[in-house]
């Protein structure tokens, strides 16, 4: 019994260490280490101050220093942007393959070896690397969000890189080796997952923005639109040729739809009450057998309405206003006798 559970013991750790050489990437033909050191020492502290470094050259040798040192720490950081990379890619790839082979090995073993206490023992652990599997698959931050974010990254690193090596030919007067330091760090933090929820944030703040922009350009372009305050001026004169308590008909019947903005305007200015509700027909509709200054008190109401939503209704197209128009002239008296 004890050694059959050795064998299978021995069997998954092979099978995880199998697993750990599944990388995803090609191994490197430089020594990292040793690079980095020696960047270390030439481009930033203890190793180096280059600023101090910097104000001891001639001038004409300024410029060609300040690029050194920019595309030094620049060659360091796309070194640990790499190896950041591939970190991320072995914690979701590897950790997660490792954990599928073992638990199909284990609870294979618990099955086949003998022996109430041994297989208590390898259920047990089966048990604890299948929780422990099911925590990695819930990570929905890595699987779903990671990819996004690292091309992010790699979008934000490459622009920030552009206009770095846009500038790198100027004079060290006009790109002081500061600007440059500067848009190194810049060039740092697009690298990290801080630095890229805070460039996904503004770039989605800003298509808010510019979406919400254009949509007002839009709509203020129609709303004032010369042509279009023409018809709206033309469908409120209709409003006073309307017999008595017709006004309310059109209100109880929109010729389209109310948008919010303005169903919310109309409320407002009836205290609170939507149109349509007991609230509202109190104001607009004098009762059965009310007297003549009640009438003509609702029925001035009811206008007052209808010309203030004309004013305010958002969409002016000339489809959109025909349909007012047509209502209101559809309970007009014509010329030659009543409607």
């Amino acid at each position: 019994m004890k050694t059959t559970l050795k064998v299978v013991v021995a069997m998954l750790g092979l099978a995880v260490a199998g697993c750990a050489s599944v990388s995803g990437f090609p191994d490197r033909p430089e020594n990292v280490k040793a690079t980095i050191e020696n960047l270390q020492k030439r481009y930033f502290l203890p190793g180096t101050d280059v600023l101090e470094e910097y104000e001891k050259k001639l001038p004409e040798d300024k410029r060609g220093y300040r690029n050194s040192v920019i595309l030094g720490q620049m060659q360091a950081i796309d070194i640990r942007f790499s190896e950041f990379q591939e970190a991320l890619y072995r914690e979701g790839i590897i950790t997660n393959l490792s954990l599928d082979i073992l638990g199909i090995g284990v609870g294979a073993a618990g099955a086949t070896v003998t022996g109430g206490n041994t297989s208590q023992i390898l259920s047990a652990v089966s048990a604890g690397i299948s929780g422990s599997q099911t925590s990695i698959n819930k990570n929905v931050y890595y699987e779903r969000t990671m990819p996004a974010l690292l091309a992010l990254m790699e979008a934000e690193r490459a622009k920030i890189r552009t206009q770095i090596e846009q500038s790198l030919p100027l004079p060290a007067d006009v790109y002081q080796i500061e600007k440059g330091l500067g848009d190194v760090g810049r060039y740092f933090n697009a690298g990290s997952i801080p630095g890229s929820i805070v460039v996904l944030t503004q770039n989605a703040g800003k298509a808010k923005q510019e979406a919400e922009d254009t949509l007002k350009t839009t709509r203020d372009a129609l709303f004032v639109n010369v042509a279009s305050q023409k018809r709206v001026e033309s469908a409120m004169t209709l409003v006073d040729k309307l017999p008595a308590g017709k006004a309310v008909d059109i209100l109880d019947n929109p010729p389209s739809p109310l948008d919010d903005f303005v169903g919310n305007a109309v409320q407002s200015r009836l205290g609170g009450n939507a149109l349509g509700t007991p609230g509202a027909n109190a104001r607009l509709k004098a009762p059965a057998g009310a007297d003549d200054g009640r009438v003509k008190k609702a029925d001035q109401n009811a206008r007052d309405i209808l010309k203030y939503i004309l004013v305010m209704i958002q969409n002016r197209s000339a489809e959109n206003i025909d349909k007012w128009t047509a209502a209101m002239t559809a309970l007009i008296p014509t010329q030659g006798g009543d409607k």
